[in-house]
């Protein structure tokens, strides 16, 4: 689990929330134009960034393939940590067919609200968060960044985007809930890329 404390609102220079342009990290890779190949640097002024935008209901099928995408080294992790009769009898009947509504069910979910990142009119990210107002708290739900559009920044932007909507929510502290198994480990990064700290937890699993 990582936890952020929301600090008073400050200035960012940044664009709205609901739309947003995504700058490059100062490390990340260099990206390329359209048809342009992939092995050729190109400029800084040739790179298209993805835009952060407010999800729509047309997103919901290129939301769901890039979260089965982006997700399936995850679940391989997974099954190699847990042992593949507890994730079988954990994941029944099949990991991608759970995700999958799962997913689904976060889109249809009128608590949550539900950003994506968009290239070029392609989705390539996505990210919801809820409100518990009793307690004052937001929760990242679900984020995903399509494997062709990682390691770029873009899991960290969204991240931010959720995590400033939250404060302008009025909430005094966000959390986060992830694995703590290999193929967690470059969304635990992400996280603590975006100012979230981890609070370690262990879950035990057993076949019966």
């Amino acid at each position: 689990m990582e936890v952020r404390l929301l600090p008073p609102e400050q200035e960012h220079g940044a664009e709205s929330v609901g739309r947003r342009s995504v700058g490059r990290e100062p490390n990340s890779l260099p990206r390329r134009s359209p048809n342009v190949p992939a092995s050729v640097l190109v400029p800084d002024f040739w790179v298209v960034t993805p835009t952060i935008r407010a999800y729509e209901q047309e997103d919901r099928v290129d939301v769901v393939d890039l979260s089965l995408r982006a997700w399936a080294p995850v679940f391989d992790s997974m099954r190699e940590v847990m042992g593949r009769e507890v994730f079988d009898l954990h994941h029944r009947p099949d990991w991608r067919a759970r995700q999958k509504r799962d997913v689904e069910s976060v889109l249809a979910d009128e608590k949550a609200t539900v950003w994506v990142a968009e290239e070029e009119g392609v989705v390539v990210g996505f990210a919801a968060a809820i409100l518990r107002a009793d307690e004052q708290v937001g929760e990242l739900w679900m984020m995903a960044v399509d494997p062709d559009h990682q390691n770029r920044g873009l899991g960290t932007e969204l991240t931010n985007v959720a995590t400033e909507w939250m404060r302008e929510e009025g909430m005094t502290h966000a959390v986060i809930s992830t694995g703590g198994d290999p193929g967690h480990a470059p969304a635990r990064r992400t996280y603590e890329k975006a100012g979230y700290a981890p609070f370690p937890g262990v879950n035990y699993f057993k076949a019966l």
